[in-house]
């Protein structure tokens, strides 16, 4: 008797605790589900707030990224981590190929071109910066020698052109856009172009490499742009492939700047402290 009613009170807790446990599982789905609602909303919020905010942008409501140093140089970066994700997803912040003067972009038409170098020369030379960086890259070190190697080559006879790329688009991309805006530059420049020198730091040389490989035809009544180059400069670029993890996070720390300093000097006969060489000069 004893036995029974144990067992029955047994089986009766054992009901109990297996209640508990399905309505804890129910109350547990419940706020899952609660959870998944409120994400879902959460992401509906923010997915309208972003459209907003892209339907603003491209009507150029409110202050630009682009308009202050700080701007450009995060704007370089993000292009240099997911440049191709924002070309084809937030096209307005994807950063275009470019002449740059004054932290803006140059129209290369005659008329643009001529406004941004009222000394232009047939001299042209190309500066093209590195992963994630900016035009700005090359007044890396300007403080220490009290001049920047564009400012050197200006005062030699030379016309610098700073260009700024997206370095997070693939290679060819780039290249082809390096072509097409070296062609209309040719060809709108406010003199005859005698000669071009290329200058790339890092992938920036690779870009120039790229550029070099594709075929297109010069605008009628000038020569094309590859007929025109005398010199290819690279600094610090990986030539035969480098390690993701080595390349990113150097920034514009302007290593391959200032290692590249001395191969400058000499063939554009510049003055100042030069370090070791690590360039490389393709012909």
């Amino acid at each position: 008797m004893i036995l029974r009613v144990r067992h029955r009170v047994e089986r009766i807790d054992n009901d109990r605790r297996h209640e508990q446990r399905r309505d804890r599982r129910g109350e547990q789905a419940c706020d899952r589900g609660l959870q998944r609602r409120h994400q879902e909303q959460e992401d509906t919020v923010a997915a309208q707030e972003i459209s907003i905010a892209d339907r603003a942008a491209a009507t150029g409501v409110g202050p630009r990224l682009e308009d202050r140093p700080e701007g450009r140089f995060v704007s370089a970066a993000i292009n240099g981590l997911i440049g191709d994700k924002l070309l084809s997803e937030r096209p307005q912040l994807a950063i275009p190929m470019a002449i740059r003067h004054d932290g803006r972009d140059v129209v290369p038409d005659a008329a643009g071109l001529a406004a941004a170098f009222p000394s232009a020369t047939g001299r042209l030379v190309v500066f093209l910066h590195g992963l994630c960086e900016s035009e700005t890259a090359w007044t890396v070190g300007r403080a220490e020698r009290g001049t920047s190697y564009p400012e050197e080559l200006e005062a030699l006879g030379w016309t610098p052109l700073l260009l700024r790329a997206n370095t997070g688009l693939p290679l060819r991309e780039n290249g082809v856009a390096l072509t097409a805006l070296l062609r209309e530059t040719v060809a709108g420049w406010p003199v005859p172009v005698e000669r071009i020198a290329l200058v790339g730091h890092s992938m920036g040389g690779l870009i120039i490499r790229a550029a070099a490989a594709v075929a297109a035809e010069p605008q009628a009544g000038h020569p094309a742009w590859t007929d025109l180059v005398t010199d290819v400069v690279t600094l610090g670029t990986p030539h035969l492939g480098a390690p993701l993890a080595t390349g990113v996070g150097h920034g514009i720390d302007g290593e391959g700047l200032r290692h590249g300093g001395e191969f400058l000097a000499r063939r554009f006969g510049l003055s100042g402290r030069t370090p070791e060489v690590r360039s490389r000069l393709l012909g």
